[in-house]
């Protein structure tokens, strides 16, 4: 079955107009989300390092007041 052809009723320049003015939308739309994507990642990132930070900081909190609560039993039986 041999395909029909298609005849536009609109002249070529402005269906051509139409689809230029579609893929620059397209594109610039595509540009965005990736944009949007990167510093969602890259807020992602910075968030995972910080709570990595203060988990870290905390760990050493946790370390030295167990150390001092040592020396201060360890005083209070001196005494």
């Amino acid at each position: 079955m041999p395909a029909k052809e298609i005849e536009f009723k609109s002249p070529q320049y402005k269906l051509l107009h139409c689809a230029r003015v579609g893929r620059q939308k397209w594109k610039a739309k595509c540009i965005d989300v990736k944009q949007s994507l990167k510093a969602t990642k890259q807020n992602l990132a910075n968030a995972r390092d910080s709570r990595k930070r203060w988990r870290d900081e905390a760990r050493q909190l946790r370390q030295e007041v167990t150390r001092l609560q040592q020396q201060l039993e360890e005083l209070k039986r001196s005494d």
